[in-house]
């Protein structure tokens, strides 16, 4: 009786197991909160942060070039000190960011154009081999003269996605003053 029982048993399970039938004696009718699984966790790391304000207040933008910008107390977004571009300065270029991670790459900053018809303020961004265009702030959609401007966009561009990641201001072809504050760049991985 026992193994007739036992292979009725048997019989039950794999005959459900087959149906994909849902049993009264295997339910599992309890919830969690802990019983939760993601198999993608976005996390954002923040690769660059700052308002020029340290000493030396090129610290994170030294390291690739000679830098002709200066600090200034003169205009700024936040805190006491911004980044300025007089007329016949030429480009600054951050230190090399590790975005070799990336998912997505996220690029803000404040600036603030003082003549709008100078010329050209290109944002580029380093390909491993040279500095592409990506934006000239000039033409920027809101970029008014004499104010400060707010820039945000991503990269998603994977060419981009390196461990020397480097954003650059070129105003070479930029005839007046313009000020750079509270640059930001995160990573989504």
């Amino acid at each position: 009786m026992k193994k007739v029982l036992f292979l009725l048993v048997v019989f039950v399970i794999v005959s459900g197991l087959i149906l994909k039938g849902t049993f009264g004696y295997f339910s599992d009718d309890e919830t969690s909160a802990g019983s939760t699984f993601s198999a993608w966790q976005i996390v954002t790391v923040t690769l660059l942060n700052d308002g020029f304000e340290g000493d030396p207040w090129d610290d994170k933008w030294d390291a690739n070039g000679t830098i002709d910008w200066v600090q200034t107390s003169g205009e700024y977004h936040s805190g006491s000190y911004s980044a300025l571009f007089h007329k016949d300065d030429t480009s600054l270029t951050s230190d090399d960011l590790d975005a070799s991670r990336a998912a997505s790459i996220t690029v803000s900053f404040w600036f603030r154009p003082h003549d709008l018809q100078a010329g050209s303020m290109f944002v580029q961004l380093y390909d491993g081999t040279t500095y592409d265009s990506w934006y000239n702030l000039m033409d920027y959609p809101g970029t008014q003269k004499d104010t400060w401007c707010y820039f945000s966009e991503d990269v998603t561009d994977s060419q981009y996605f390196r461990s020397d990641f480097r954003l650059r201001f070129d105003g070479s072809g930029l005839g007046k003053d313009f000020w750079l504050d509270d640059v930001l760049i995160t990573i989504e991985q």
